[in-house]
């Protein structure tokens, strides 16, 4: 099956032309942003927690201390919103009301599965230290029993999810002569175009 399938929650209710189903497209959304944010309700407040994730096929690992008060609800039972976004710049048209963000972004409904067997813990660690660096997995000092015992593992479906864009090729349309822009705007003649924003790697810096 090419697309998840549309759920009450997932359905997209604004700018659904901007919106997208495509497992390709939401892979890639996930994949190329090294954050993502957990969202929850504990004791009837919200509580939201930036943390690193990784994938494996349809479901979405993150980690965390088993103390903490997300992993801890989570365990228990509490059910996860969870939001990747990329900020790939700022549009500048004439008109302030057309002004807007380039960005990607894909939100997931989901309980979480708090991974209890040590032996799968480990290779979901694994996954993890090889997604950050191919090969380093070999080369580093395995988790102690202690430490393993002190880190949770959540993983999540992947499956009640959507992504939404404002790709670069609408931008025309926005700008000046676009079909979106209101005639009286020719009357404004601010600097206009697209500020882009990227997040890339640096170069690699040795320790001591």
């Amino acid at each position: 099956m090419a697309e998840f399938e549309q759920t009450e929650r997932t359905r997209l209710r604004l700018y659904h032309d901007l919106g997208t189903f495509e497992k390709k497209d939401i892979y890639a959304i996930v994949d190329e942003m090294p954050m993502c944010h957990v969202s929850v309700v504990i004791d009837d407040h919200p509580y939201i927690q930036a943390t690193v994730h990784w994938r494996d096929g349809d479901k979405v690992f993150v980690h965390g201390a088993v103390k903490n008060k997300m992993v801890h609800a989570i365990r228990n039972g509490a059910n996860a919103c969870i939001s990747f976004a990329h900020f790939d710049g700022f549009i500048l048209p004439r008109s302030g009301f057309n002004h807007a963000v380039l960005y990607r972004s894909a939100t997931l409904f989901s309980p979480g599965r708090f991974i209890e067997d040590p032996a799968e813990k480990l290779q979901r660690l694994e996954q993890f230290i090889e997604h950050i660096q191919p090969g380093r997995w070999d080369t580093i000092r395995p988790p102690t029993d202690n430490e393993l015992a002190q880190t949770g593992i959540i993983e999540f479906a992947l499956k009640e999810v959507s992504g939404k864009a404002i790709p670069p090729e609408l931008v025309p349309a926005i700008m000046p002569g676009g079909e979106m822009e209101d005639p009286a705007d020719a009357d404004y003649h601010p600097w206009t175009g697209v500020l882009p924003y990227a997040l890339v790697a640096g170069e690699p810096e040795a320790s001591a």
